[in-house]
This record gives C-alpha cells, sequence and structure tokens, in this order.
C-alpha cells in the first residue's frame, strides 16, 4: 500500500507517483506493489532497471554528487525509450514557454506530478544532446570529471567545451527547430486528424440539410393536404 511504501523510506516522503526510489549511500531500493498502484498495472522490471542505474551512476561518481537534471537523465537514457507522451510533453514545455531553467533542476525535482514530468523529460532530451552533439564519450567525461570532484558547470566545459548556460541555449534553439508550430502543423497526423474533422463537419451538413429538405417537404404536404382535401373513391359516390 501507499502508507507501507512511505514506511520503508529511509529519509522523506516520496511525491504520491513515485512507483520506486533509490538511496545510493545505503546501497538501497524501495519497489512499490503493482498492486498498490493505481489501476494494478505498472512495469515493474523497468522501475527496477531506472532505480538500479541511479545506484551505477552514484558508485561511479565516488560520492560526488551530480546535478539531479544529468542523474535523471542519464538514468532515464539507459532505461528509458522516448515515446510520443514525452514528445507532447516537451513540445507543449516549447510551444507554451515553460520549459524549467536547468539550474532550477540542478538540487530538486517539482512536486507536482505535470511538472515533474516535464522536469524529467528535458533532462533526458538534454542529456541525449549532449551525447549526440559532442559524441558518446562525452558523458562519460562528464561524469569522471564530477567524479573528480570538478562542479557542474567546470566538469561540461571539459567534457563539451561548452559551460551550462551556453549548451542551454544551444539545446533550446534545437528543440525549437524540433518543435516549431511548422512541422507540427505539418505532421501526418495533424493531417490526418484535420482531414477526419473535415468529413465529420461535411457530414454533419449533409444530414442537416437532408432533414432541413425532408422537414420542408413534410410542411408542404401538410399545406397541400390541408387547401386540398383527398376526393372520395368512385365506389363512395355510388353508395
Amino acid at each position: 500500500t501507499w502508507e507501507q511504501f512511505q514506511e520503508v523510506q529511509p529519509a522523506g516522503e516520496p511525491p504520491f507517483w513515485a512507483a520506486g526510489t533509490a538511496y545510493p549511500p545505503l546501497n538501497l531500493i524501495c519497489l512499490r506493489s503493482p498492486r498498490g498502484m493505481k489501476g494494478g498495472r505498472t512495469d515493474i522490471e523497468g522501475v527496477l532497471r531506472h532505480e538500479y542505474t541511479h545506484l551505477a551512476l552514484a558508485r561511479a561518481l565516488r560520492g560526488n554528487e551530480a546535478p539531479r537534471w544529468l542523474d535523471e537523465g542519464f538514468t532515464m537514457l539507459q532505461t528509458k525509450k522516448w515515446n510520443l507522451s514525452r514528445t507532447y510533453c516537451l513540445s507543449k514545455g516549447v510551444l507554451s514557454k515553460t520549459l524549467i531553467p536547468l539550474a532550477e533542476l540542478a538540487n530538486g525535482f517539482p512536486l507536482d506530478q505535470d511538472q515533474a514530468q516535464l522536469a524529467y523529460d528535458q533532462s533526458l532530451s538534454f542529456v541525449s544532446y549532449i551525447k549526440n552533439e559532442y559524441g558518446t564519450e562525452a558523458l562519460p567525461r562528464l561524469i569522471t570529471g564530477l567524479a573528480h570532484g570538478l562542479d557542474a558547470d567546470t566538469a561540461l566545459k571539459q567534457a563539451t567545451g561548452l559551460g551550462l548556460r551556453h549548451l542551454e541555449r544551444q539545446w533550446k534553439a534545437e528543440l525549437k527547430k524540433r518543435y516549431s508550430w511548422i512541422p507540427i502543423a505539418t505532421s501526418f497526423f495533424s493531417l490526418w486528424f484535420l482531414a477526419s474533422l473535415l468529413f465529420l463537419i461535411g457530414y454533419w451538413l449533409k444530414r442537416r440539410r437532408a432533414k432541413r429538405i425532408l422537414a420542408q417537404w413534410e410542411q408542404e404536404e401538410a399545406l397541400q393536404e390541408a387547401h386540398f382535401p383527398p376526393e372520395s373513391s368512385g365506389d363512395e359516390d355510388q353508395e
């Protein structure tokens, strides 16, 4: 249960949406039972891999701390796949200009679930950007620098040649290109949705017009019967 999951935590209360927690100094992982989760389903093996990677990264850092965006971004890079929900979350943050500055994600993530999801997706995207732009050795160099006691900005400069501010600016510029309105508006899904919407609107207008014509015909028939009642048959006249 949620209450039991809270009780086994050695420090603090996890957010209500958490399925697992990791405590590297204690070499400890706490997993919430899938039966205690809403809907009774969760990828418990995926959660375990995620939390285990936290312990592995902490071991590589040799007791030094990494900024939270790196801790979560690197862990997700090893254990998570990019999906449509992450694309939607990140594109929404870009288009609404609500991305969270990475400096604010150095020491912790928001407790609000939606904001936390954005923080996770930003972290994964930024760490992926470092790997893709500066090669597969960039992240190991960054982690090695942190393990030797360098601060995050100095370790980033050693790994990529740029500090956090410049890297974040480049990354955001790349996000704006990728998640602008033009590719979203011209995407296959958007065009399919627009075509379906136009079809439904056209069908609704056609049905509405047909009903209006039928109603007009019925009204004309009623008026015609009122002015010209049906004549009696020949048999009735003979009677």
